[in-house]
């Protein structure tokens, strides 16, 4: 299975230590699941037995029914993020070790590695220079001016306590969460000389903003906070491109291939055949099939998107490995091209 201990922690609540709703009353206090991020103290303020879900009150003030799988109590909420602080603490400490060199990514893009396959890939080892940067959003990016530089630097010097030098900001919409009456941007803050950037999403002209950490709770906080709109097969993959691509992963990046992807060179795809993107609707779940590169290697996946955001695996097959030359790692918010 794809590195399941680690997956659980990435995508998929953990009911082993939830709650039964049999034991959950009116004013009780639980720790929501937060995937990635430290998990949230949330009061219930009602109880559906009948229907399995719970209305909790967070401490900002916010209401939503949950399924009593996100609830945790105080000795699970520990043990959760006991592993997420395991898990960080193995990213932070492979992006310390390793050379930046992107000077060498660009020379790297167009040029072939030859490496010995491991035991279990039998052969089947694809090269390949690198792959995507930025968390995946559809559509391109928009370079912004230097009154953009200077909001991301007053951002980051709140969110992560020091000053960075930001050298240029662009922006994408971001169409799952936008509408007629609000754009939702996804910002990228590159640093100078491009040695790594932070990604920033925001309502345009708001002061409403969170900074992306390669966590998945970053992101249910957004979905939280602009509503997340899958109507269509289009909106739920490219939700799942997102989601995947913004957490990380202790080998790198968590990505969505496509038959198209243009990361890729046609030899490349057709070396790994890559399927295309299956969507289907079920009783308001969206179930996805995908190939997905997952630290260094490949696979073909199952998903389940709800509607409130949440992203599960129920299936996965090893398909290649994969010899890179460079990875994406996370060093705190802040992504960086790592020289294997």
């Amino acid at each position: 299975m794809l590195q399941a201990a680690l997956f659980v922690l990435l995508c998929v609540p953990v009911p082993a230590l939830a709650v039964p709703i049999g034991d959950i009353d009116v004013g009780d206090t639980y720790f929501i699941n937060n995937l990635f991020s430290k998990n949230d103290l949330v009061t219930v303020r009602r109880v559906d037995r009948a229907n399995g879900r719970v209305k909790i009150r967070y401490a900002t003030g916010g209401t939503e029914w949950v399924s009593p799988s996100k609830l945790l109590g105080r000795t699970a909420a520990r043990k959760k993020d006991a592993e997420q602080a395991i898990v960080g603490t193995a990213l932070v400490a492979g992006a310390i070790w390793a050379i930046l060199d992107p000077e060498g990514f660009k020379k790297a893009a167009n040029s072939k590695q030859r490496s010995k396959p491991s035991p279990r890939s039998n052969g089947r080892t694809v090269n390949i220079a690198a792959v995507p940067f930025s968390p995946v959003v559809p559509g391109q990016w928009q370079k912004q001016g230097p009154r953009w530089v200077s909001w991301a630097r007053g951002v980051l010097r709140q969110e992560i306590g020091k000053k960075v030098s930001i050298e240029s900001v662009r922006t994408k919409v971001i169409p799952f969460y936008s509408s007629a009456k609000k754009k939702v941007l996804l910002a990228e803050a590159a640093e100078n000389e491009r040695r790594g950037a932070y990604y920033i999403v925001s309502v345009a002209g708001s002061k409403t903003r969170t900074l992306l950490d390669g966590k998945g709770g970053a992101i249910h906080r957004i979905n939280r906070l602009y509503g997340l709109s899958l109507r269509t097969a289009a909106e739920a993959t490219a939700y799942l491109e997102f989601f995947n691509s913004a957490i990380s992963a202790r080998d790198g990046i968590f990505l969505v291939l496509k038959p198209d992807a243009d990361f890729l060179a046609p030899a490349i795809r057709r070396q790994i055949g890559i399927g295309p993107v299956r969507a289907r609707l079920s009783s308001r779940v969206w179930n996805i099939t995908s190939d997905v590169i997952y630290g260094n290697q490949v696979y073909e996946a199952d998903f389940r998107v709800k509607s409130g955001g949440v992203v599960e695996m129920v299936r996965d097959r090893y398909k290649k490995d994969l010899a890179f030359k460079y990875r994406v790692l996370m060093d705190g918010a802040r992504r960086v091209y790592v020289r294997n």
